[in-house]
C-alpha cells in the first residue's frame, strides 16, 4: 500500500514528534515519525510541518533516515541551531542505506528538510558498546551531548564539538553512589557547570553540582513521558526557541 493509503486508512499512526526552530528564517517547524502497523517496510516514515502560528500547517513527507533510528519517547533526540539528531538503532541495521557504526547519530536539517550524513559516535564508546547500553542523546544548548552509562561505575557525557569532523570531547564523568542514579536523564548543563536531571524511577527534578558531588531537589513532577527545554525570556515576544 503506498504512502498516502496507510495514512487514509489509519494503519499509520505517529509515534514521536520534535520541534525545532531555523535560525535563518525564525521559522518553527515540527517533525514526525509515523509506525506502520502492521509493519510492511524497515523503512521508517517521516512527516514535517511548517508553523506559522496562524493558521493549520499541512504534513508533508519526507525521505526516512539513512539507518534505523529509536523514534519513540525513550528520550534519544535533540533539536540545536536548526538540526534534529536521533541516536541510531544500531542492533536494527540490517536495512541501513549505509554503514553504521555503534553509537552513531542521524541528522536531519529543518532548513532543507533532508538527511545530513550519520555522524559517528565517539571512538571510546563505539570501541566498548554494547546492545545493553543505554545511550540517550540530550541537548545543551550550545551542543547536542550523548550519554554513555559505564555500567557500573559511572555516566560519561559527551559532548559534539565539531559536528562536520565528528570531533566528541567527554566533559563530565559521575559515579554512580546511589541506585537511582543509574536511571538518571540528564536535561540540560546550566552557566555554571551544575546539570539538571530527571530521575526516571521517580520523576524528581534535580541538580547535580560535580564540584561538590551533589544533589539537589528541584520539583517533583507526575506521570512524565516526554519533556521540552525552553531556552529565552518568556516576557519577550522574540521566542529563541523549544529544544524537545
Amino acid at each position: 500500500m503506498k504512502y498516502a493509503g496507510l495514512l487514509k486508512t489509519r494503519k499509520a499512526y505517529m509515534e514521536s514528534c520534535v520541534f525545532g526552530k531555523v535560525p535563518s528564517t525564525g521559522v518553527y517547524k515540527a517533525f514526525r515519525f509515523l509506525e506502520v502497523r502492521p509493519l510492511v517496510s524497515p523503512q521508517q516514515l517521516c512527516e514535517v510541518m511548517t508553523l506559522n502560528g496562524r493558521s493549520a500547517g499541512r504534513w508533508r513527507a519526507r525521505p526516512g533516515p539513512p539507518g534505523r533510528v529509536f523514534s519513540d519517547h525513550t528520550m534519544k533526540s535533540a533539536a540545536i541551531d536548526g538540526v534534529l539528531y536521533f541516536l541510531m538503532d544500531f542492533s536494527n541495521m540490517y536495512h541501513s542505506k549505509v554503514t553504521i557504526k555503534p553509537a552513531s547519530i542521524a541528522a536531519f536539517n529543518l532548513k532543507t528538510e533532508e538527511w545530513m550524513p550519520p555522524i559517528d559516535g565517539p571512538g571510546q564508546v563505539s570501541s566498548l558498546y554494547d546492545e545493553e547500553d543505554v545511550l540517550p542523546v540530550f541537548e545543551d544548548p550550545r551542543a547536542v551531548a550523548q550519554v554513555h552509562h559505564s555500567l557500573p561505575q559511572s555516566m560519561d557525557l559527551w559532548f559534539l564539538m565539531d559536528r562536520e569532523k565528528g570531533v566528541w570531547v567527554k566533559k563530565y564523568s559521575i559515579g554512580y553512589y546511589r541506585r537511582e542514579d543509574h536511571f538518571s536523564y540528564p536535561l540540560l548543563v546550566l552557566d555554571d557547570e551544575r546539570i539538571v536531571f530527571v530521575m526516571q524511577l521517580t520523576g524528581l527534578l534535580q541538580v547535580y553540582d560535580p564540584k561538590t558531588e551533589t544533589y539537589t531537589d528541584l520539583w517533583q513532577l507526575e506521570d512524565f513521558k516526554s519533556m521540552c527545554i525552553y531556552i529565552g525570556n518568556l516576557l519577550s515576544q522574540e521566542a529563541t526557541g523549544f529544544h524537545c
